[in-house]
């Protein structure tokens, strides 16, 4: 949902496409509502430079088209954001001050919010 609704800048579109493709998943093809869904939150900056450190370490991968793109990543953050706010789903900032926050703390915090949902 966010990355294709971070392509539609007009919010009444984007709204008419996000009913459309949950409509779609949902009510017609019946895919299971998941339970639980989480937003790993990271600025778009921060997480297009780690992508593009990733690509540079393997080389025989080819470019990701939307990761080399600034503004895409920016598009799609703030439609991920927008998604998360429309469907009530836990956003977790993986940032602190502008720092990546470790993988343990992360996890911690996503199985802070996991476990007493699922007991």
């Amino acid at each position: 949902m966010g990355h294709q609704a971070g392509k539609i800048h007009d919010l009444t579109e984007r709204e008419k496409f996000l009913d459309w493709l949950d409509h779609l998943e949902y009510e017609i093809f019946k895919i299971p509502r998941p339970d639980i869904n989480l937003f790993l939150y990271v600025d778009p900056e921060i997480s297009r430079n780690l992508a593009l450190h990733v690509e540079k370490q393997n080389m025989d991968k080819s470019k990701d088209v939307h990761e080399n793109d600034a503004q895409h990543m920016k598009d799609a953050s703030n439609a991920f954001k927008y998604v998360a706010d429309k469907y009530k789903r836990k956003t977790i900032h993986c940032l602190e001050k502008d720092t990546l926050r470790t993988r343990e703390d992360i996890a911690e915090e996503v199985m802070s919010y996991v476990l007493p949902q699922i007991k």
